[in-house]
């Protein structure tokens, strides 16, 4: 075959190609049209998104009456866009018989005209987000599968079953409800309570400013204008004969006369602390504060314990006695206080018994009346109160020897000292320091070689005070025995007070930069107080 022939076979081969696949690939399209056409007939609800156009060439016969319009560039009959299928199938079929003419489909996706193709992957789309089942058959309740879930995804959801159920259902969700309620109810009682308890406190106040008002004329009247002979033979009708006689019953009012009467007892002196004694117990108010003694709330019982310390009702000793050893701090303090006060306990047995530890406090309360008693009556037995097996009833004893100046029991604490603590000898030391003690020295110079050191520091503070000979060769063996700084500087500084010119001599030979330090400290007049 020649070169001619060659290129006439290669010319009819390319227009067999351009013949074949343009029709292969209109073949392929109307085969994906027809199945995707099938598959649509499946579904008999509305696919969301999808939706469809009828399209007809028909130049004789007007298809107005199926709702078709003509358009005027191109003279096709349109239908309009239609989301059902079956729908648009009817309509199609329809067409056909009355004009022969079989009409085109258009697909369009979301109101875009999309090619076969295109719709067949979104309809793939809805398979894979379960929006449509694989097989769109109908079961046997007369639903197709894909269609319900269709349907589904366009109404609005309702819970199956209903909220009161599943509240009642699920343990941590009524469990939830529950906390809340009783929260709210909580809150509602505690609420409640506070408006009360506020509404009550503020009549109160107002009750006991009216109170007040009403109790000072009187008061006044039989202080100033009667003797205390003229009060102590009126009787009780005479003394309520001053006061309105509605509010002498009255509990509150009462109190604010007790007030009343133990401010101006703290104020006033002579006979008119003996008018004021008076009144209280013409008026039986003595037996109002005894009678608070049985109540169940501790403050009522403080405040009765306070009332029958400062008016003296010795009568009531016996039942302050029992809340002498009470766990409530405050009962128990004022409890201890009373019985000092009024008891004519000089052996101080109620303070001997104590189970529970003295605070500062209590201590500087009982003082004040020990102080008053061994003054102004008989003697107080302070020395029993170091055979209390209450270590701070103990130490508190050791410190009235010091407060009151009692040095005649000196002695007794010298044969105390062997066997007492550390807290004990601390306070111990602290006696023979202020009466200048010399009998205690041999005890120590011994406890010079204790491990505690607050205690060494307390004994050399007292051996600049009564140290001897003795004391400075003790000091001196403890100096190079390698104190920590402020030993040394509490020794350097009794040793200075002792022998200054060994201290000198001491400093001298000495090679330790630390003592040469302190020794230029304590000669120095600028820092010698320092």
């Amino acid at each position: 075959m020649n070169g001619s022939g060659k290129r006439h076979l290669l010319k009819l081969f390319q227009l067999l190609l351009i013949l074949v696949f343009p029709l292969g690939y209109l073949h392929a399209q109307d085969s994906l049209r027809l199945k995707i056409e099938s598959r649509l007939f499946e579904v008999s609800q509305e696919i969301p998104g999808l939706s469809f156009v009828l399209q007809v060439q028909e130049n004789d016969k007007d298809l107005s009456v199926f709702d078709l319009n003509r358009s005027a560039e191109n003279g096709i009959w349109v239908s309009d866009t239609i989301a059902d299928f079956n729908s648009i199938a009817q309509l199609k079929d329809t067409v056909f018989l009355a004009t022969g003419h079989e009409g085109r489909l258009t697909f369009l996706i979301f109101g875009k005209e999309a090619e076969a193709e295109a719709t067949g992957e979104f309809l793939e789309n809805l398979v894979r987000n379960e929006l449509l089942l694989k097989n769109d058959i109908s079961n046997a309740n007369g639903f197709e599968e894909g269609a319900l879930l269709v349907m589904a995804s366009k109404v609005p959801f309702t819970p199956y079953h209903k909220m009161k159920t599943k509240i009642l259902s699920d343990t941590k969700m009524l469990l939830l409800v529950s906390t809340l309620v009783l929260f709210l109810i909580a809150s509602v009682i505690l609420v409640s309570i506070m408006y009360v308890v506020k509404v009550k406190k503020g009549k109160r106040d107002l009750l006991t400013q009216k109170f007040k008002e009403l109790s000072f004329e009187p008061l006044s009247n039989l202080l100033f204008e009667h003797s205390l002979e003229e009060l102590k033979n009126f009787d009780k009708k005479k003394f309520e004969s001053f006061f309105p006689v509605d509010h002498l019953k009255n509990n509150l009012f009462k109190d604010v006369m007790i007030m009343e009467i133990i401010s101006l007892n703290k104020n006033m002196k002579g006979d008119f602390k003996s008018k004021l004694k008076t009144i209280y117990r013409k008026l039986e108010l003595d037996l109002h504060s005894i009678k608070k003694l049985s109540s169940k709330k501790w403050d009522v019982i403080t405040a009765g314990i306070v009332e029958i310390n400062e008016m003296d009702v010795v009568e009531a000793v016996e039942k302050v006695k029992k809340f002498a050893g009470s766990e409530n701090f405050n009962v128990r303090s004022n409890a201890v206080a009373t019985l000092l006060n009024i008891s004519n306990d000089p052996e101080l047995k109620v303070l001997v018994n104590q189970d529970y530890p003295l605070s500062k406090w209590q201590q500087m309360v009982y003082f004040r009346i020990i102080k008053f008693i061994n003054n102004s009556q008989e003697k107080v037995r302070v020395d029993f109160l170091f055979e209390s097996k209450n270590e701070s009833v103990r130490i508190f004893g050791y410190k009235l020897v010091r407060y009151l100046g009692l040095f005649e029991l000196l002695d007794i604490l010298l044969i105390k000292y062997k066997n007492a603590t550390i807290a004990e000898k601390t306070e111990m030391i602290k006696c023979f320091d202020a009466f200048s003690y010399q009998d205690a020295l041999d005890l120590l110079h011994r406890d010079l070689y204790t491990s505690d050191k607050a205690l060494f520091l307390g004994i050399v503070g007292v051996l600049q005070n009564i140290g001897n000979p003795i004391s400075e060769s003790l000091l001196q063996e403890k100096l190079n025995s390698g104190l920590d700084f402020e030993s040394k500087k509490a020794v350097m500084q009794t040793l200075n007070a002792l022998n200054p010119e060994d201290l000198a001599k001491w400093n001298i030979q000495s090679k330790d930069a630390e003592v040469h330090q302190i020794y230029d400290h304590l000669i120095d007049p600028v820092l010698i107080n320092v």
